[in-house]
């Protein structure tokens, strides 16, 4: 973003219940694009390229397919597109769905954060490599149950089955970045979500 700014106008939005965002509605894919389409439309006239990574990338394509015609280009690093392979895929939202409604789940989990070390073992098991103080930052959002909730509900609204089978309707040009090191979403499936939608490389 700082490199960026330099020469764009750079608009860096939190997710509901993520960041110090408020929790309001239903955290479906649908809800959060529509969402952000009508934060966007407030925002500026003009047309626009969108950034995301994992989910954010999955939110970028489903805006273009509610509003295609500002949006010039979406960039995926790495982009959750896809339902998750083999028994996660089948158990997945399910279990999020129950997560959530169950009470205490988000404290027990915002507890389990602040231990000595289990921030950073969760962050170095997605691949992912950050300082001290970044990975401080996640333990904080993470040490409220509040924030955890939001996770859990927006997962178990998250219908990634239908939006892989609407991928071929999605015109607006698709640059899918591959981090090799990502374990949470592998490389490979910026290679199938490439055949998919019509726009992609």
């Amino acid at each position: 973003a700082r490199h960026l700014a330099g020469s764009h106008t750079c608009l860096l939005i939190d997710l509901p219940g993520h960041g110090f965002s408020n929790v309001s509605g239903t955290l479906s894919l649908e809800a959060i694009a529509t969402g952000l389409v009508d934060i966007v439309d407030d925002l500026t006239d003009s047309s626009y390229s969108i950034i995301g990574h994992s989910a954010g990338a999955a939110i970028a394509a489903q805006m273009a397919m509610i509003r295609p015609g500002p949006i010039d280009h979406i960039t995926s690093i790495n982009g959750a597109f896809l339902p998750f392979r083999g028994l996660a895929g089948v158990f997945f939202s399910p279990l999020a769905r129950g997560l959530s409604k169950m009470p205490g789940v988000a404290a027990l989990v915002a507890w389990r954060v602040r231990s000595r070390g289990a921030m950073e073992r969760l962050i170095e098991s997605t691949g992912s490599q950050l300082t001290a103080e970044q990975v401080g930052s996640y333990r904080r959002r993470l040490s409220d149950p509040a924030r955890v909730r939001a996770i859990l509900s927006m997962m178990a609204h998250w219908d990634l089955a239908g939006l892989a089978r609407r991928l071929p309707c999605l015109t607006t040009p698709l640059l899918l970045l591959a981090a090799s090191r990502d374990r949470t979403v592998a490389p490979e499936e910026a290679e199938e979500v490439a055949q998919l939608a019509a726009n992609a490389s």
